[in-house]
């Protein structure tokens, strides 16, 4: 399976959302991935979000709950305790 030209998955558990522009289903080894640049969202409880960045695609489990990104970074939010 492929699906192209602004792909958007959501995992609604752990409000993660991937954004790409090419995405393949291989049933065979039951993963989904991409090779192209993927933005991955998650979305806080405190309304910031963290956003991580693969510039060679990533490589997930078909439920999207866990995934490898290939040349990535980010930008995290973290909670202010002082």
């Amino acid at each position: 399976f492929e699906a192209r030209v602004n792909v958007v998955v959501e995992n609604f558990e752990t409000n993660e959302k991937l954004n790409t522009e090419q995405l393949f289903w291989d049933e065979n080894k039951s993963m989904i991935f991409s090779d192209k640049f993927v933005k991955i969202t998650k979305h806080n409880e405190d309304g910031n979000d963290d956003v991580r960045y693969g510039e060679n695609g990533f490589e997930a489990d078909p439920n999207f709950s866990s995934y490898v990104i290939k040349g990535g970074g980010g930008v995290y939010h973290s909670k202010d305790n002082s």
